[in-house]
């Protein structure tokens, strides 16, 4: 079975590729590299290269996106001693791997590079063994990068004091592609092939569709557990095999509309989202689900015209146009404020009406997926006042000692999001999981016994769950401009209100 789709994937990725390489040339004629939010769709591995521990990389270049602490001259000597690393590894040679993968750590800190560095100094002896699946090849590479950040910072630490019970943990790395025929794949194979029966439960996945199918298997298989850090989506939990370490799309809603209609004043609001009849109910799940249980809470007025993203106006019309003319409709209903709800390929046209709206002087709220410093820096000022609801910030509801080591030197050389927070939180508690019983049923057991905590969190109070739930209040964050080294330029920053 998995031979034959590493054939498919592989005739696929020549195809990608050639495309890859005509849209390049392409480029590189008309003008400048598009934005990470705009890129193509990478060229997805044949299917057995998705996973790794060490003995290949996955993030190819990963220096050119971790920012802080990697220095661009470090960067050259950062890859050639990764390369090195991720070769010693493939002969087994640990203590080659472990010179060279520390030497490359100590250039430049990257989250692949530290698991891989951790599984080193594991080598060959007993291990628990942890798989955390992320989305690489896609189109914005930060996103996987932020997840590792929490699950190499979290083994590190697990790993130096001691272990689980003494034994050390190990973390596989797989490549999702944010595909959900590829989530549904891997979980089968973690599931069912003997050579992955090591693994005693998996985290990770990033958009809510792509999670949806992920679960499903999980749920229906009830042979490993499955915990994901990013997705709210309301209909994974419920079962006992799937969990969630960030908040319930409830809990989200809930909050931003409460702040919208109490402390924001706003009465009428339009949202802006994916309809499932243009997209399909995957890709739709979060955008739909967010806007009705808004709606379901707002004690306001939810404006009743379907203002669609993925409307085929933004193809015929220009991204800039129709995000103008859906606004001013907007504000002609009488909208006050604007919920935008995009998935992650759909942000520029978010973007769009963004600053549509700015110039309407119609407020805004927002997705989880708009919490991002490249969308804030391009859209600075016209995002200020925007209102997000978060799991987590580092300067609101979260643990001191945690938001101070990820952001030393020891890590990650600045502050961190909550997709690095929820992804700690996820492998920590699959740790403590492991420590009552480091078996698949064991881990089960222990996440659905009643009185479950997990000590160890980002968070300012100790984890626990509740049908799978993360129990947690949602973090109202608000865009607000501040004053920069040029005195005649605005910055915006995500601030957190109490």
């Amino acid at each position: 079975m998995q031979k034959k789709q590493g054939k498919v994937w592989w005739k696929g990725a020549l195809l990608l590729f050639a495309l890859m390489v005509v849209g390049k040339i392409i480029s590189v004629a008309i003008g400048p590299e598009p934005v990470a939010d705009t890129l193509p769709e990478p060229v997805p591995p044949p299917y057995e290269e998705r996973f790794s521990e060490g003995d290949r990389e996955l993030i190819t270049e990963e220096s050119q996106y971790i920012g802080a602490g990697c220095p661009t001259q470090n960067k050259k000597e950062f890859e050639q001693a990764k390369d090195s690393g991720i070769k010693a590894m493939q002969q087994r040679n640990y203590v080659a791997a472990e010179k060279s993968l520390n030497q490359a750590w100590s250039l430049c800190p990257a989250p692949e590079t530290l698991i891989y560095l951790n599984n080193a100094k594991i080598g060959s002896v007993q291990a628990l063994t942890l798989a955390i699946t992320v989305p690489i090849t896609q189109r914005n590479p930060k996103n996987p990068i932020e997840m590792l950040r929490g699950a190499a910072q979290a083994q590190t630490i697990i790993n130096e004091s001691g272990g689980i019970n003494g034994v050390p943990l190990k973390l596989i790395i797989i490549d999702d592609s944010d595909d959900p025929e590829v989530a549904k794949d891997i979980a089968n194979t973690l599931i069912t092939n003997n050579s992955y029966r090591e693994v005693l439960a998996v985290v990770g996945h990033w958009t809510s569709g792509v999670t949806l199918q992920a679960a499903k298997v999980y749920n229906a298989q009830a042979a490993l557990v499955f915990m994901t850090p990013i997705s709210i989506i309301g209909d994974l939990t419920g079962g006992s095999w799937v969990f969630r370490s960030t908040m319930n799309m409830r809990d989200e809603q809930t909050a931003l509309a409460n702040y919208a209609y109490s402390s924001l004043n706003y009465k009428k609001v339009a949202v802006f989202y994916l309809d499932s009849k243009s997209v399909g109910p995957d890709r739709a799940a979060y955008s739909e689900g967010a806007k009705r249980l808004f709606r379901q809470f707002f004690q306001g007025e939810v404006i009743e015209v379907d203002f669609n993203l993925a409307s085929k106006d933004f193809e015929t019309k220009g991204i800039e146009r129709a995000a103008k003319a859906m606004v001013k409709e907007a504000k002609k209903n009488g909208a006050e404020a604007i919920l935008l709800v995009p998935d992650n390929s759909l942000v520029p046209r978010a973007e769009a009406v963004i600053k549509a709206a700015a110039s309407e002087g119609i407020g805004l709220l927002g997705a989880t997926n708009l919490y991002r410093q490249e969308v804030l820096q391009r859209n600075c000022p016209d995002m200020t006042g925007m209102t997000l609801s978060m799991a987590w910030h580092a300067r609101g509801k979260a643990n001191p000692n945690f938001v101070k080591t990820a952001s030393s030197t020891d890590f990650w050389h600045g502050e961190v999001n909550f997709a690095t927070a929820m992804t700690y939180n996820a492998t920590q508690a699959m740790a403590a999981a492991m420590r009552e019983k480091p078996t698949r049923e064991g881990v089960h057991a222990a996440l659905n016994r009643e009185g479950f905590v997990v000590q160890e969190t980002a968070d300012a109070q100790p984890l626990k769950f509740e049908n799978g739930d993360r129990l947690a209040p949602a973090q109202i964050v608000r865009v607000q401009t501040k004053a920069g080294s040029d005195p005649k330029a605005l910055q915006c920053e995500f601030v957190p209100i109490d």
